[in-house]
């Protein structure tokens, strides 16, 4: 299991530590002004790139080469299709209401990202061993993309 904590609590930044060992074994960023960022596990760096703006097309990129792609399903919608090393995937919100997500190969829920509470965003991802930290770590960004654009609509409501 990994454990994802806001870097601060203004942060949509992440550190990453695995269960039960407190040091930090990663990061997860966010581009402050674009839908892109990055993610750093141990010794390996990756970028997450956009295709352009307007699209819902995320790649997870490795000394130039994308090892992971993920398609937003629909614009009103917070599921996308994974193209992966563990084959095609789905991460879906499993409640409309709820932040939890699920990682979906078929039928079959195969991870979890979820909120360790209703009102933080410090987050637990569990995932078969089938799943490469890889692939976890691109789902939690993307959910955690959904969750930053949820509360930067919410705060523009009650303005």
């Amino acid at each position: 299991m990994l454990i994802c904590t806001p870097k601060s609590i203004f942060s949509w930044d992440f550190i990453i530590r695995e269960s039960g060992d407190l040091s930090n074994k990663g990061f997860v960023e966010f581009n402050w002004m674009t839908e892109q960022g990055s993610i750093r596990f141990l010794d390996k760096s990756f970028s997450v790139d956009k295709r352009d703006w307007l699209s819902g097309h995320w790649s997870l990129v490795l000394d130039d080469q994308k090892i992971a792609q993920a398609e937003k399903v629909s614009a009103f919608s917070r599921s996308f299709e994974l193209s992966t090393e563990e084959g095609a995937l789905r991460l879906k919100a499993s409640n409309p209401l709820q932040r939890r997500f699920e990682i979906l190969s078929g039928d079959s829920c195969i991870g979890r990202i979820a909120p360790v509470g209703p009102f933080v965003r410090k987050a637990q991802i569990r995932c078969a061993e089938t799943v490469s930290v890889e692939t976890q770590l691109f789902c939690f960004w993307l959910a955690a993309l959904m969750w930053k654009r949820s509360s930067q609509s919410s705060a523009g409501a009650g303005s």
